[in-house]
Parts: C-alpha cells; sequence; structure tokens
C-alpha cells in the first residue's frame, strides 16, 4: 500500500516532494581532505535531501560537505569520536551547479556519510 500524506493549505510539500525517490551514496574518507559523495551525470546536478555523517576514527574529525573541491563547507562540525549528525532537508533542496562534484570533507580517514539525493 502506497504511502499517503494529507496536505494542509499552505503546505510547501508536493505529492511529488513526499513520494519521489531518491538515491542513497554512502562511503567513508581514507585520509584528510576531500572524498567524493557523487559525481553528477554530464550537465545535470546533484540535489541533495537527506545527510547522516558518523565518525569512528577514534580521534576528534573537522567534517562538512562542499560542492567543489574548494567550495564553502556546509553543516561544518567537530565530531567527537562515535558521534554524528543527520541533516533531512525536507521542504528545500541542497544543490550544487551543473557538473559541480559533491565532496564530504574531512580532517581525517573513518567518518562514514550517507547522502540521500538526486541528480536533476
Amino acid at each position: 500500500m502506497p504511502w499517503k500524506k494529507i496536505l494542509l493549505d499552505g503546505d510547501p510539500l508536493t505529492i511529488v516532494d513526499v513520494t519521489k525517490v531518491v538515491t542513497p551514496w554512502s562511503g567513508a574518507t581514507t585520509a584528510a581532505g576531500n572524498t567524493i559523495v557523487r559525481t553528477p551525470t554530464s550537465g545535470k546536478k546533484v540535489r541533495v535531501k537527506d545527510v547522516f555523517i558518523w565518525n569512528a576514527s577514534g580521534a576528534d574529525r573537522w567534517v562538512g560537505l562542499r560542492f567543489g573541491w574548494t567550495g564553502d563547507l556546509i553543516f561544518p562540525a567537530l565530531l567527537a569520536d562515535k558521534t554524528g549528525f543527520a541533516k533531512n532537508i525536507i521542504g528545500g533542496n541542497l544543490e550544487g551547479d551543473v557538473n559541480e562534484t559533491l565532496y564530504l570533507y574531512s580532517s581525517g580517514d573513518l567518518v562514514y556519510f550517507s547522502v540521500l539525493g538526486e541528480e536533476i
């Protein structure tokens, strides 16, 4: 049975928003610096809907998402070992430019991520 949502007057969401299939992109950092989360197909851009980041390194790690190799960090955070965070971007869109890669920056290895998103 499909999921149903009641939309109220002024609700910024649409049925398309809450029933759209998104793709999980997951991985882990192997060193300090940028790790590719998703490089879009030529002529498309990455749209992020949900983010989960977990530090399993045994040390504190600075982390953040960025579009482009040197873009500003999005959701920058200092994570203690065995901590993380999740961000759900319902009702909004976090997206890069056309042909722009989404990276996870980390100050070291063993930071795990899962990002739900789509190419548009």
